[in-house]
């Protein structure tokens, strides 16, 4: 995908949003590297929705970005699904990781083409009622 920025998003990012994007995946959880100048693939997960990707995050004490295809019910009973960017930034991650990725989470978001967020400090932050407050005004 090339160098936005200051931090290289490799091209398998890309690849596996697509992917997600044709139903192959649940979500993708992507990360900073360790010298916080690319980012990278953690893992693509088929199934588990958003109780999953809640559970994996639950065990990460790092930042992480992911992709959700989210699925929830309209207020008019129609089920959807979207696609939800998360930041994932526990507030124990060290300062310096924590800047790296603020500012490149836009980066990575407007590559993809996303434009719901969730972010997240805290477990509790991922919950069903976080997501479906981002979504309640999509019919």
């Amino acid at each position: 995908m090339g160098r936005l920025a200051g931090i290289e998003i490799k091209e398998e990012c890309q690849e596996k949003f697509n992917a997600l994007n044709h139903g192959k995946y649940s979500y993708v959880i992507y990360r900073l590297n360790d010298s916080l100048d690319q980012i990278e693939v953690v893992k693509a997960v088929a199934e588990g929705g958003r109780a999953g990707l809640e559970a994996e995050l639950a065990d990460v004490s790092d930042s992480r970005y992911a992709v959700l295809d989210y699925e929830f019910t309209t207020d008019d009973g129609g089920q959807r699904k979207k696609l939800c960017f998360v930041s994932w930034c526990p507030e124990d991650t060290n300062k310096r990781r924590r800047m790296t990725h603020a500012s490149s989470k836009d980066v990575l978001k407007r590559s993809l083409g996303l434009t719901v967020e969730v972010q997240a400090t805290d477990i509790s932050e991922l919950s069903e009622e976080e997501f479906r407050s981002k979504f309640k005004n999509i019919s």
